[in-house]
This record gives structure tokens, C-alpha cells and sequence, in this order.
């Protein structure tokens, strides 16, 4: 299981660890999570068994993984015009995303735009999560989520633009010279995996 979050790179006040977390999810969501009836007055209350995890290729909102990737094709433009650049935007190509598969939860208890889009219209539960917990127990990785907020695109642009530098400065430093083409095939293939 992993909770998907994308944290910015310079939160604004520290990222809680406790306190609770919301779901927002339909019954007949709510009753496979439960194994059975989501009433059943006959049975002492159980707990959930499973939460479900949506992979990330098939997200409602695919852009949450392929912005990483317009921002890094956006940084590259700024590199030195070199064999080293032309790999790594290669790689980049090659990319087709890793697959994570993501359980999502809000740090709202009744939210409007949570209950239409995952709470079934209003017709559904929202489930509440006891967050230390939740982080106790996940194998697995836990970000934030931001949307919207002033200043996060100039944020990821920066970051960007500091990871391709590094990779590029730190590939130009290992290769040997001259360097053979099979060796920049071994860094497109390397690049692709990371």
C-alpha cells in the first residue's frame, strides 16, 4: 500500500504525523473493504481488512504523474547542447512512468468537492483514519499533496532544474573520454530505470 502525496520542497509549516485523515469513498467501496455487509448488527465491528490502492496509470487525474516528467523535458532545455543532454533527454523519452499504486486521504472531515468526486455525490461514507497509525502500519511511502498554491510551479521548476544539472555534472564527471556509445546505451537504460 501507498498513500500517494507530492510534498513541495519548501513546506510552508511542518507535515503532521498525527491527528486524523479522511477517506471519502462509496458504499459498495466501504462493504469489499469490510469483507461483507456494511451493517451487520449480528458480528462484533471489525476492522478493515484491506485498503485499495488505485495504480498510478490509472488515476482519475493522470497529470499528477506526468507533470515530474514535462517539468524535467523543460529543465533539460537549459543544458549545455551535448552527447551527455541528448541521453539524458532519450531516457526521458524512453520513460514511461513507474507504476505505484496509491491510496489517497484528506486532512478534511467534510469537504464538498471530496464527497461529489469520491463520496458517491453526497450518498456515501466518509471514513476517518487515526494518521500515526495509518503511518505505523503502510509498507510503503507517504507524501503530501498540494494544489494551487502560490509559488509551487516556480518550486518544481527550480528542482527541476537542480536535479538535471546534478545528473548531468555527475555523468560528465564519471565518463570516460572518449566515451564509447555503448557506454552513454548503459546511462540511457540506467536513467530510464531511476
Amino acid at each position: 500500500l501507498i498513500p500517494v502525496y507530492v510534498q513541495t520542497a519548501r513546506p510552508t509549516a511542518a507535515w503532521p504525523t498525527n491527528g486524523s485523515v479522511y477517506q471519502y469513498t462509496r458504499f459498495d467501496t466501504l462493504r469489499s473493504m469490510l469483507g461483507g455487509a456494511v451493517i451487520d448488527t449480528s458480528t462484533p465491528p471489525q476492522p478493515l481488512r484491506s485498503l485499495w490502492a488505485t495504480s498510478s496509470f490509472h488515476m482519475n487525474d493522470s497529470l499528477e504523474f506526468v507533470r515530474g516528467k514535462d517539468l524535467l523535458r523543460e529543465a533539460m532545455a537549459a543544458l549545455p547542447n551535448d552527447d551527455i543532454t541528448r541521453w539524458m533527454q532519450l531516457a526521458l523519452k524512453d520513460c514511461n512512468g513507474l507504476e505505484v499504486y496509491c491510496a489517497c486521504f484528506s486532512l478534511v472531515p467534510d469537504d464538498l468537492s471530496q464527497w461529489r468526486g469520491y463520496g458517491d455525490n453526497g450518498a456515501g461514507v466518509c471514513l476517518e483514519f487515526d494518521l500515526s497509525e495509518l503511518i505505523n502500519l503502510i509498507n510503503g511511502v507517504g507524501y503530501w499533496v498540494i494544489y494551487g498554491k502560490p509559488g509551487d510551479q516556480a518550486t518544481q521548476s527550480a528542482v527541476a532544474a537542480g536535479l538535471v544539472t546534478d545528473i548531468h555534472n555527475s555523468i560528465r564527471t564519471l565518463l570516460p573520454v572518449p566515451t564509447p556509445e555503448a557506454v552513454y546505451r548503459e546511462v540511457r537504460e540506467q536513467l530510464v530505470e531511476i
